[in-house]
Formats: structure tokens, sequence, C-alpha cells
């Protein structure tokens, strides 16, 4: 039974895993573009030209088309939202970045909890917290977070971190003999395929 002082409690553990997330990576939003950087965002025309229509947008949506075989639009929309909202601000690229990176680390924390809870029965909150706060400080994620094209990597990740919560909560409410909503697998496959589209 979920209680109000853990929901108190799961709150200030979120708060300062974000908190974790921004003081750590917040020094690198300083940096510029880089490599890639130029040819998707900088010099890509269809990103400064759109917001003026439902075509421009299109457009800006399907100008990755060297990024990979389905050319991420939503990825390349995202660039587009950051280019019309600020410019070629890369300071406000990379905090977009750092909020996805940061949503995702609560979404890893809220996966290993649940798997946790599952899996080992005496886990406590704390030790899900402790693998999501190693993996969002790990180096390893550095790039997805300062190197601005590298969003998509990212958030890809968000949608396959979303599509493995509504797995897990469908499957483990199966196992308990409760009933499960009917659309979990389009609801999983939906998700998916928006982690493909990143």
């Amino acid at each position: 039974m979920v209680t109000e002082r853990h929901v108190e409690l799961r709150s200030l553990w979120a708060l300062a895993l974000l908190a974790a997330v921004a003081l750590v990576y917040w020094p690198g939003l300083a940096g510029g573009f880089a490599f890639d950087d130029y040819h998707t965002i900088v010099d890509n025309v269809a990103l400064a030209g759109a917001g003026s229509s439902l075509s421009s947008w299109c457009d800006a949506a399907m100008s990755g088309l060297g990024t990979g075989p389905l050319a991420r639009p939503l990825a390349m929309l995202s660039f587009a939202f950051n280019y019309t909202l600020n410019g070629l601000d890369p300071w406000r690229f990379k905090l977009t970045n750092l909020f996805i990176h940061a949503l995702n680390a609560v979404l890893v924390w809220a996966l290993v909890a649940r798997l946790a809870t599952a899996l080992a029965p005496r886990a406590t909150a704390a030790s899900a917290w402790v693998v999501a706060a190693l993996w969002a400080l790990h180096p390893v994620n550095l790039t997805s977070v300062l190197y601005v094209v590298q969003r998509m990597t990212s958030l890809s990740a968000t949608f396959v971190l979303l599509t493995l919560l509504v797995y897990t909560r469908a499957r483990q409410r199966q196992l308990r003999g409760e009933p499960v909503a009917r659309g979990w697998p389009i609801a999983c496959a939906a998700l998916a395929l928006l982690a493909l589209l990143s």
C-alpha cells in the first residue's frame, strides 16, 4: 500500500536524482557545436525554415536522411523546435538534451524499482535509486548529453524505457492474476516505433 509518506519520499529521491544529474552535466552545457552537429543541425536549411507551415515542419522532420535509414524524424523535429525557439544557441540545444537525460534517469529508476520488487522483494527503493544514479552519472552518457546530435540516442532510449515500463507492468499484473488493459501490446509497439523514429 502506497502511503502519502511513500509518495513524499519518492518525490525527494526523484529530486535528488535530478539534482545530481544537473550538477554533473551543467558545466558541459557551455560548449559549442561539434562534428556531426554541423551538417545535421547548424548547416541544415530545413531546420532554419521550420515553423512557417506544416510542410516546412515535414521537411525539417525528414531532413535527417543521412542519419539513418528511417531519417530519425522525431529527433529532427526536436532540433527544429530548438532552432525555432532559440536559434542556433548550442547551450539551449544541450539543455534540452540534459532534460531528456534527466527524464531517462527517472525512467531507469522506475524500471529498476519495478524489476527489483519482483525479483528481489527485499530490495529497497534506495538500491534502485543507486542503480539509476550510477547509470545517469556514468561517463558513457556524456556524449549523448553534451554532443547535441546524440540527442537521437537519448530520445530513442526514452521510448525504449517507456516500452519496457509498459511491458513489465502488464506482465507483472498478468503474473499476479490481475486484469490488464487489452491495448498494452499496441502501446508497446507504438512506443518501440517511436524509438526507431528517434
